[in-house]
């Protein structure tokens, strides 16, 4: 039986690691814990989990996402999925996120087969396929993908929140157009671009 820990407090533990990010982390969880509030049980689902830079955890360069849901995940009983297509981030992940379910395989494909096991997506967190930023489509693509491909497990208020981002370029430079197009709510304009879905 696993344990489950609810002492971890973010703000003391985890955001003064987290650099540029840490202000769209603020504005994730101030968010995730109102939702947690109103509703039982919360999902999360990640693309792109974390991975060793030089054997090492890169707070501030990469953000560990995976490590902050799975502490969220321990605190409040929600269940947390991370998605990935590397062996070796799978297997890291899982050493550092004893609460969460990784999945090794192809994000798109993944996510598109949870509709079958998963009835509603609370966060919905992307940040997988590295961006090149004097080339950001091929990128801003997949992660679009991934959003459609997720689109029918999104209900009214489930956050959709997109790393690596500058307000004209990035992961999330298609997601930023569709999400205006169904009129989601903009909640963070950052590194991190985070959405309140209709």
């Amino acid at each position: 039986m696993v344990v489950r820990s609810v002492d971890v407090n973010f703000e003391l533990e985890f955001m003064p690691r987290l650099g540029r990010r840490a202000r769209g982390f603020k504005i994730l969880f101030d968010h995730l814990r109102k939702r947690a509030a109103a509703k039982a049980d919360l999902v999360m689902v990640e693309t792109g989990c974390i991975r060793p830079r030089h054997g090492a955890l890169a707070w501030a360069a990469a953000g560990c996402s995976s490590i902050l849901f799975d502490a969220f995940a321990a605190e409040t009983k929600a269940r947390f999925t991370s998605i990935d297509n590397d062996k070796d981030n799978c297997a890291w992940a899982r050493k550092h996120c004893p609460h969460a379910t990784i999945i090794c395989g192809d994000s798109v494909k993944t996510l598109y087969e949870l509709r079958k096991k998963i009835e509603r997506i609370d966060l919905l967190y992307l940040d997988s396929y590295d961006v090149e930023w004097g080339a950001p489509h091929s990128s801003a693509l997949h992660h679009l993908n991934e959003l459609c491909a997720a689109s029918r497990m999104l209900t009214r208020g489930s956050l959709v929140f997109i790393d690596d981002n500058t307000a004209s370029s990035g992961k999330g430079l298609y997601i930023r157009q569709y999400m205006q197009s169904v009129g989601a709510r903009q909640i963070c304009e950052d590194y991190q671009i985070g959405f309140v879905m209709p």
